[in-house]
């Protein structure tokens, strides 16, 4: 879709100065390329200050990941909301669900009962009113 966001890069710096000045796109060791339905499209970076995406709806993936006893997942919303997070197997079968109220900005939900959870490849969705979004986790013993 035009205009879709695939993914997002996250880059904080050590030093001052403006991230814009050294981080680019080129096609020094491969051709620079990317492609919306089967064309062309041009490659860019958009910079973007950390206080201007904290009105922005964002699930963070989980860490440590791979874990083993216990978990963080973070996520950031647009205003005060109530918000479900929901975990599945693999099969799709619900395995927890916490549901709770939380501020506009960045949370967490620690994860730490998962004992008696199988050795496997989990699934986490964040659901609040007009947002949704899922990603992957896994569990190491």
């Amino acid at each position: 879709m035009d205009g879709e966001v695939l993914f997002s890069l996250v880059v904080e710096g050590r030093q001052d100065g403006s991230t814009s000045d050294h981080l680019h796109i080129h096609s020094g060791i491969t051709e620079a390329r990317a492609y919306q339905n089967a064309n062309p499209v041009p490659i860019q970076l958009e910079f973007v200050r950390n206080d201007e995406l904290s009105g922005s709806f964002e699930l963070f993936q989980n860490r440590p990941n791979p874990f083993k006893d216990q978990t963080v997942i973070g996520f950031r919303l647009t205003n005060d909301a109530e918000a479900t997070l929901t975990i599945f197997d693999v099969t799709g079968k619900v395995v927890e669900q916490l549901k709770g109220s939380y501020q506009r900005g960045y949370n967490e939900i620690i994860l730490g009962d998962v004992e008696n959870w199988s050795q496997q490849v989990y699934y986490y969705r964040l659901d609040t009113e007009g947002f949704s979004a899922t990603k992957k986790m896994i569990i190491m013993r």
